[in-house]
């Protein structure tokens, strides 16, 4: 015989007026009746969880909590006792019988032989006993301890106390009078909100102005886990949102603790409650859905397709954007639209930069998004919302102590000084660690043992629950924070019989809450990830395995939709394998999945413009892919990663494993296309071959072109092929006339192909070379008007294209000294830049914007795009090109403003950029002179600028410029050398430059004043009347006055 003592809840049901009842009916009749109870209070015992554990005359006596504790067990005797009532009282057999209940929950000896019925002994089953005799009729009366355990999802009656023979004390009690419907049920109620009032006095400030005013504001509420950015936004949502807005229209994006995998994903959310569309539909009706609410068909498309749902060919990021924002300013003009983002620090990096271009909303628009972060985020984005009028950050600090003793005072329900001091000391501020500690305390947990983090206490929560409730987690917490209960089910299909009640024991003990009848949500986040972390690797394995296998057998129809969250379990499955072979995981099968399903993530993530994340899934495709999968993963690269060094080596693997694999010719040749574009075209190919090894490239795709008909092959490589003239030159080459006839017709006929097979991009390049072609011919105004033609069908193009013909156009306007026109351009670049991920073409157009205001006198738009030229600089370290321009720029204007602080700024970056590192292609040694004000240097190496060519005339421009402006007399030689260049070049502002070195200041004035370069001409003006002993020109004086040139005007003793 054995002894167990357990803590178990006593249910007792007894006929009220039995005695009577059997004076009234025959014994037969009794009997029926009784049986037919008895049979209706075994059924609905057992099918709770409990045990009958004897029928005592007409009573019925059942055990919850025996053989096996389900953590609910209150709950679940309440719920028997309530259903046992409405069948009998339901059943026309029974009408004669009437009914009263006792409940008590507490310890009990419980005595056992095998194979024979529980004897259960204690103080519950008397206590029980006598609360069933105190019930009216049909009545359930309960303890104060079972009902101390119980959830809210019950109506209770006011406190009873009955007084019992044989008990010194009363018993106190209350009636359960009904269960609550699903949904109806409220949480516990939580402790009041402390310390956050001048946080959620400030929320309510943002939200009447973006309301009242018509204007977006964003609001990032950071701080580590814990700390109470949910409960803020809570208290906000539910308290102040109605006082500002009474009817608004609010939906939630939440990223996934693997978001960085899932480009769009939480947007998917965001769209299906702004259509109404229901998570559940298809592909097509989503897309009729979308298409009828916006009422503009190709931004609707364009929304369908950045979720994985569209039809239309790959967009742009710069379309997607602005598809995102007419929608969500749209959805904000019937009612005030609020926008949740649930753990941006999980988000993708171009949902990061999406939700910073549509907060710079161009109309009026009552938007006010909200995102809760923890501090990871500024870590990726330092300067997230900075400089942004309508960009807030709100950091939440640890709490007062006195703050925390009285949320630990209210959790507790009762004063209890040493207890609250405590939780106090070990919770540190948190208040969801104080939440948890008083959890643990208040279920029998010793004060002087409470656990030191809050995943300790946590841990110990979960470890309280029943082995069936934890697994449903568990099983959860695959899939993030928020599941669905048929995902659980197709992992454990066993669970299905009891999955509803487990769901509410879950819901319960209040670590998940209801979404829908087929959503949980872990009511914290760190719940989810103590919970998967009790996972072993070899479990989360097969978990994941057959996650992406359930969600790729659903994913007919959206594939792309889905992609990157297949392609993440998948991937997880193969990753966490490691040297493990389990038994029924078919790991060959698994990785080749994860391979394909990882493609179609990057291509998804591409069709949606974000290369960055598209880069990402395609390299750790790579990692897992079998020999026969790389040379097209690789080529993906390169496509992807245009303008980087990484895009060239990506190609040339991809040549080398497309020759190696003896694949078709039309292969080869549009991979070969690919690198010549990223060697010849870009700044970033200078100085990666030597000139032999293009040379042979070059004659390898002509032999392979001539057995090929595929006409997107033939476009890329034809389109690289115009820039081979450009190439030459740039590497100090010679080219011929001839050279640059053929180079043009390649382009030609590269343009012709693409156009006809509609790949707008390669078309773009192939202009691109026709207008480098024009440019080795000096031609100047050929080249802007070809790159104009391309501006002239951007929306066809990606950013990088669009970026580029803007950067071409401004580059030819200010070689022809068409100052206003480059201008013009460059503001119209500028609008680009929200979609743009390479930090080198950035950083290229700000320094076209800024090179031509320093010429045109727009000096305090200079250093203000200074600003952002140096954040680009600093964030990245990686960007080159002609986007040097934009630092000599800014110290120009610092120089000349004796600003030293701004000034050693941008001579640093220049420094940098002169310095070798892994991967990047070095800066000429010039931009060092002009950093270092070392003017002997920056004279020496106006003689190698010459040998590039146009190329580096801006540098030359600025060379002789700060030469001429410091007084240093530039060799005769060197100026005869550089003379005889220019007049070649016929670049106006450079040529008046020269004229300036010359002495010939009038000739240069009317060039600089031709052009709209009013310092420059004022320069030159005052430059020639004191070479001839006169007073120089007042007006020319007051003008470099008014932009604070200091430096120019004392050294030339003009005073200030």
């Amino acid at each position: 015989m054995t002894e167990e003592r357990r803590l178990v809840t006593i249910l007792f049901a007894d006929v009220v007026g039995s005695t009577t009842l059997g004076e009234q009916l025959d014994a037969e009749d009794i009997r029926a009746m009784l049986a037919s109870y008895y049979a209706i209070a075994k059924d609905v015992v057992t099918a709770y969880g409990g045990t009958l554990e004897k029928f005592i005359g007409d009573a019925v006596m059942g055990v919850f909590g025996l053989p096996h504790a389900h953590g609910d067990d209150a709950e679940r005797a309440l719920s028997a006792s309530l259903e046992l009532r409405d069948r009998v009282r339901g059943d026309p057999n029974l009408a004669d019988l009437k009914l009263r209940f006792g409940i008590c929950s507490g310890e009990v000896v419980a005595t056992r032989e095998l194979g024979a019925d529980f004897l259960v002994t204690g103080d519950a089953v008397n206590v029980a006993a006598r609360l069933q005799q105190s019930a009216e009729p049909w009545a359930v009366l309960a303890s104060e301890r079972t009902v101390a355990a119980i959830s809210s999802a019950f109506e209770l009656g006011p406190r009873i106390e009955i007084a019992a023979k044989g008990k010194g004390a009363v018993i106190a009690s209350r009636e359960v009078r009904s269960k609550l419907a699903p949904g109806m049920a409220l949480r516990r109620p939580k402790a009041t909100m402390r310390g956050r009032e001048d946080e959620l006095d400030q929320l309510a400030l943002i939200g009447r102005r973006a309301f009242r005013d018509q204007r977006p504001a964003f609001v990032t509420i950071i701080a580590p886990a814990g700390t109470g950015k949910s409960r803020l936004l809570e208290e906000f949502l539910i308290r102040e949102l109605p006082s500002i807005a009474p009817i608004t229209l609010t939906a939630l994006a939440q990223c996934l603790p693997y978001g960085n995998q899932l480009t769009y994903w939480p947007l998917r959310q965001v769209l299906f409650r702004l259509v109404g569309v229901p998570e559940d539909a298809g592909a097509s009706d989503i897309r009729e859905r979308v298409a009828g609410w916006l009422d503009d068909p190709r931004f609707a498309d364009l929304l369908a397709t950045s979720i994985g749902y569209g039809l239309g060919e790959a967009p742009d990021r710069a379309d997607v954007f602005a598809a995102w924002r007419f929608a969500l300013e749209k959805a904000s003009y019937e009612h005030p639209l609020v926008l949740v983002f649930e753990d941006l620090h999980w988000s993708s990096e171009s949902l990061l930069d999406l939700v910073d271009f549509v907060m710079q909303a161009h109309g009026d628009a009552p938007i006010l998004m909200l995102a809760l972060s923890r501090p990871e985020l500024l870590d990726r984005r330092p300067n997230w919302g900075g400089g942004r009028r309508n960009f807030s950050n709100l950091f939440l600090e640890p709490l007062a102590d006195e703050d925390m003793r009285g949320l630990v005072r209210d959790l507790l329900k009762e004063d209890t000084g040493k207890t609250i001091d405590a939780v106090v000391a070990h919770a540190g501020g948190n208040p969801f660690y104080a939440e948890e500690l008083v959890r643990s305390i208040t279920s029998g947990g010793d004060i002087g043992a409470l656990p030191d983090t809050v995943q300790a206490s946590i841990q110990a929560r979960l470890d309280l629950l029943p082995s069936d409730e934890r697994r449903v987690l568990q099983l959860g917490s695959i899939f993030g924070r928020t599941f669905r209960l048929s995902d659980v089910l197709a992992l454990s299909p066993g669970l299905q019989p009891t999955i509803k009640a487990l769901t509410e024991s879950l819901l319960r003990h209040d670590v998940a809450r209801r979404d829908d009848d087929d959503h949980l949500t872990f009511v914290h986040i760190l719940i989810r990830d103590v919970t998967y972390q009790t996972l072993t690797r070899a479990d989360r394995a097969r978990l994941h395995a057959g996650a992406g296998a359930w969600l790729e057998s659903r994913a007919q129809g959206s594939e792309s939709a889905v992609a990157e969250l297949i392609a993440f379990h998948y991937r997880e499955a193969v990753s966490l394998l490691g040297r493990q072979r389990l038994a029924g995981f078919n790991e060959h099968e698994i990785r080749a999945k994860a391979v394909r399903w990882l493609a179609r993530a990057g291509d998804a993530a591409g069709a949606a413009g974000a290369y960055l994340e598209a880069s990402r899934h395609f390299r750790a495709a790579i990692d897992i892919a079998a020999d026969d999968q790389l040379p097209e993963l690789y080529e993906r690269i390169g496509d992807v990663e245009q303008l980087t060094l990484s895009s060239i080596e990506a190609y040339s693997k991809a040549l080398e494993l497309v020759r190696r694999a003896g694949r078709p010719a039309a292969d080869e040749l549009r991979v070969l296309g690919g690198l010549l574009t990223c060697v010849m075209r870009w700044a970033e190919g200078v100085g990666q071959f030597p000139l032999a090894t293009v040379d042979q490239l070059v004659s390898d795709g002509r032999a392979l072109a001539r057995g090929v008909d595929d006409p997107r092959s033939l476009a890329k490589f034809h389109a690289s092929m115009g820039f081979y003239a450009w190439h030459v030159g740039r590497e100090g080459g010679k080219v011929t006339p001839e050279m640059i006839l053929e180079c043009e017709a390649s382009a030609r006929r590269a343009a012709d192909l693409a156009e006809s097979v509609r790949d707008w991009n390669t078309w773009s390049g192939a202009l691109d070379g026709i207008s480098s072609c024009s440019m080795e011919r000096h031609d100047w105004a050929a080249s802007r008007e070809v790159a104009q033609r391309r501006i002239d069908r951007q929306n066809l193009l990606s950013v990088l294209e669009r970026m580029d013909a803007h950067h071409v156009a401004n580059w030819m306007s200010c070689h022809i000294g068409d100052l206003d026109r480059a201008a013009k351009v460059a503001r119209q670049a500028m609008s680009l830049l929200d979609y743009a991920q390479n930090p080198s073409l950035i950083l290229t157009l700000i320094g076209d914007l800024m090179y031509t205001l320093l010429l045109m006198g727009g000096w305090d738009e200079v250093l203000q795009l200074g600003d952002q030229a140096l954040r680009v600089w600093n964030d990245s370290l990686k960007a080159i090109g002609p986007g040097r321009i934009a630092f000599i720029a800014g110290l120009d204007v610092c120089r000349a403003r004796r600003d030293f602080m701004g000034a050693s700024q941008f001579a640093e970056a220049l420094i940098q950029m002169t310095k070798d590192r892994p991967g990047i292609a070095r800066t000429p040694s010039g931009f060092r002179a002009y950093a270092d004000s070392n003017w002997s240097a920056l004279e020496r190496e106006l003689l190698e600028l010459i040998k590039v060519g146009y190329t580096r005339a801006e540098l030359m421009e600025r060379g002789i410029s700060v030469l001429n402006d410091q007084h240093h007399s530039i060799a005769q030689p060197t100026l005869e050398a550089v003379r005889l260049h220019v007049e070649r070049l016929e670049i106006p502002l450079l040529k008046a430059q020269v004229l300036r070195a010359q002495g010939d200041f009038e000739v240069a004035a009317r060039i600089f004043a031709d052009a709209g370069a009013k310092p420059y001409e004022a320069r030159a003006r005052i430059e020639r009347a004191q070479s001839v002993g006169l007073q120089p020109d007042s007006g020319a004086v007051d003008l470099l006055r008014s932009l604070g040139d200091i430096e120019y005007l004392e050294s030339h003793q003009l005073g200030v």
